[in-house]
């Protein structure tokens, strides 16, 4: 399942918030320096090993189950103290009896045909008994299929005994099966139709109305980035289209064939190149620093430069630098690359680039663009959300939507995570 992480509000801080916050800061001098997310509804999100319940009864909370899901990897919680109450995300990967994609469409045998709802129905009642899960997984993936063929957006389910783990992959992966038939029942469609590309972009099934197939995306509670391939892909295959290309001036389209060829090149390349191609301030002053011409300029001309140098005469050089980009190299990693403990050296260049990048491509004109480009290409996204006692199920069209790009990279790391973007509601 693609999973677009919808942003349902740019919710700040409550005064609640920030004073559970600031006590587990005093608290627990291990808890990372940003133990929150602001993105899809604030929250406190870090790792505290599988016992939730456990590890917080030692710093006076206690745990009970969210009526939402902040993610779609990782299981929310309420955390309560005399303070008041807090969300609360546990970034530890919990032990599952369900191994991701285990439940995905095409492990039930219904891609590559147009199929009715009773014709998806009856081949997970047909597969179900064959997989090796306990008797209490069997019986409520038979109840969510089953109750996925009825009207309303939410519907009473008991999964009571099972881990939040099993049920965020049974919401990612079997959650397309449930939406193609609730959308069969609830919008009017008369088959669905899933891709027998698992990966195709965006797309997660199609439904079928007389001889048109409407595209439509799927995704799960939150959720991470959906790759940046899945729609440069697409723009590459429309750039071909004459009718498409009408629809944006010269300036939009040298974006798309930067994202296009962002994708298709590693990704320190990638953020150099897009760079180049628009011949930043930054790239100028870089080439002046380094004597490198921006043609020049690549991964392996400026690791030759950084060669030998160290922070203190590196930093007066690039100060310039770092201030047309808008971002900064803090000293711990400054401390790292002179310790030549960096994964890449030359991550304290191109980390700051890429983040530059990111906000070019979120800036207005740039959103608009790739807003345009995907409202053209899909139609519907679909939310479901399986939560301990309901099926949720939840519609949005495109049109509605802006999109954002981010990367999950940096100076530490800048050769790995290629960009990724997400939906936004507006």
């Amino acid at each position: 399942m693609k999973t677009f992480k919808t942003l349902l509000s740019e919710e700040k801080s409550t005064s609640e918030d920030i004073k559970i916050l600031a006590d587990l800061k005093d608290k627990i001098k291990t808890l990372p320096d940003k133990a929150f997310n602001t993105k899809h509804k604030w929250h406190l999100r870090f790792s505290v090993g599988n016992d939730v319940a456990k590890y917080f009864k030692q710093y006076g909370y206690t745990v009970s189950d969210a009526d939402i899901s902040l993610s779609g990897m990782y299981a929310t919680y309420i955390i309560k103290s005399n303070l008041g109450t807090a969300h609360f995300v546990n970034q530890t990967r919990s032990n599952s009896s369900i191994k991701t994609k285990e439940l995905a469409p095409d492990k039930f045998d219904v891609t590559g045909s147009e199929l009715t709802a009773k014709a998806i129905i009856d081949a997970v009642k047909s597969k179900v008994p064959t997989l090796k899960y306990s008797d209490g997984i069997k019986n409520l993936l038979i109840d969510l299929i089953e109750k996925s063929n009825t009207k309303g957006n939410k519907i009473l389910v008991n999964a009571e005994d099972i881990s939040a783990a099993e049920l965020a992959t049974i919401s990612a992966d079997f959650g397309e099966l449930c939406c193609a038939v609730w959308a069969i029942k609830n919008i009017g469609f008369k088959r669905a139709f899933f891709p027998e590309a698992i990966n195709e972009p965006l797309v997660d099934f199609y439904g079928v109305l007389g001889s048109l197939k409407y595209p439509i995306s799927v995704k799960s509670g939150g959720g991470s980035a959906t790759s940046i391939k899945n729609i440069s892909d697409l723009i590459k295959e429309k750039l071909e289209d004459e009718i498409f290309i009408k629809n944006f001036s010269a300036n939009e389209r040298t974006i798309l064939d930067m994202i296009v060829d962002m994708n298709e090149m590693p990704v320190m390349d990638g953020f150099i190149h897009a760079h180049v191609l628009h011949n930043t301030p930054a790239i100028k002053e870089l080439s002046k620093v380094s004597g490198i011409s921006s043609k020049n300029i690549s991964p392996k001309t400026l690791q030759s430069w950084l060669s030998g140098k160290q922070s203190k005469e590196l930093k007066p050089l690039l100060t310039k630098f770092y201030e047309l980009l808008g971002n900064n190299v803090d000293d711990k990693t400054w401390k790292r690359y002179d310790q030549k403990t960096l994964t890449k050296s030359i991550g304290v260049l191109i980390g700051p680039m890429g983040h530059s990048i990111v906000k070019l491509l979120n800036s207005k004109e740039s959103s608009k663009i790739l807003t345009k480009v995907a409202r053209q290409i899909t139609l519907l996204q679909m939310n479901v959300d399986i939560k301990s006692k309901t099926l949720q199920f939840k519609r949005e069209k495109f049109k509605n939507y802006n999109f954002e790009f981010k990367w999950q990279g940096g100076a530490p790391n800048p050769n790995r995570n290629k960009l990724g973007f997400k939906a936004v509601v507006k």
